[in-house]
């Protein structure tokens, strides 16, 4: 049986999204990120697909528990690949972080909700690095025989605005260690610079971390965020313009979690 349900007015009382004003509102509020997209690395080893799921140890194809081959030069063993990195505009919302403290240490987790223009679709694993905003970022190195230390994230300078004017600010403490791992009671900061790549070059000998202690570093830094969620797989509809239906695609949106 062949079921057709009634015609209807097409024009009357029709409410469509106004993408031309969504563009407008990026682009007049929306932050700088830099989009880095994703690819799996060929080195991978190919998982089950059975049932539209990712699992080893099973038999549709033949699957290694190791999954990514550590020794490639390309992906390190990370399994997937960066490329494109480009600069965009989009509309960040509902940042949050929590922390807490188990047996293994300080642990954290921070989300961001981002929605973009219909052109830039991005793909789980993709990454959105904020270039004007900033988290303080702390971790624990082991200082090389130079003089200069690399961190997990460049260091970025915040300008503050305090009681002696405004200051630029990178570095907000850094704690600092003997040979045997045990931390030194220190006062002030070692005297140092941030390089143009966001790495710290100390530029005092008297006062420099010696070569293989360790040393704790709190700082700030642009936050990265790495896609995790797609809220709306698709969020495509039909638009009428100009007494012309057609398909229109719709803006992103996605949830990422913070890398740490």
């Amino acid at each position: 049986m062949i079921l057709q349900t009634p015609e209807q007015q097409l024009k009357k009382a029709r409410v469509d999204f106004r993408i031309d004003e969504f563009r407008r509102l990026i682009k007049q509020k929306g932050m700088r990120l830099d989009w880095v997209q994703t690819i799996n690395c060929p080195c991978t080893n190919q998982t089950s697909t059975d049932f539209s799921l990712d699992l080893t140890g099973v038999s549709d194809i033949n699957a290694d528990a190791s999954g990514n081959n550590v020794s490639c030069p390309v992906c390190q063993g990370k399994g997937l690949v960066s490329h494109s990195r480009q600069e965009i505009l989009a509309i960040v919302a509902d940042s949050s972080k929590e922390e807490g403290v188990s047996k293994k240490g300080l642990h954290y987790t921070g989300k961001v909700k981002i929605t973009l223009e219909p052109e830039h679709l991005p793909s789980w694993g993709d990454k959105f690095i904020l270039k004007d905003s900033v988290v303080v970022q702390r971790e624990i190195v082991t200082m090389p025989s130079g003089d200069t230390v690399t961190l997990t994230y460049p260091v970025v300078n915040r300008l503050l605005n305090l009681q002696n004017g405004s200051t630029e600010v990178g570095i907000l403490y850094i704690q600092q260690s003997d040979l045997s791992g045990l931390g030194i009671d220190s006062a002030t900061i070692p005297e140092h610079t941030i390089l143009p790549d966001g790495s710290i070059q100390f530029t005092n000998e008297l006062t420099k971390p010696q070569a293989g202690t360790k040393i704790s570093i709190s700082y700030y830094t642009n936050p990265v965020y790495v896609v995790t969620e797609f809220p709306h797989t698709f969020r495509d509809t039909f638009l009428l313009e100009n007494n012309v239906q057609s398909f229109s695609n719709m803006p992103v949106q996605i949830f990422a979690k913070q890398e740490v």
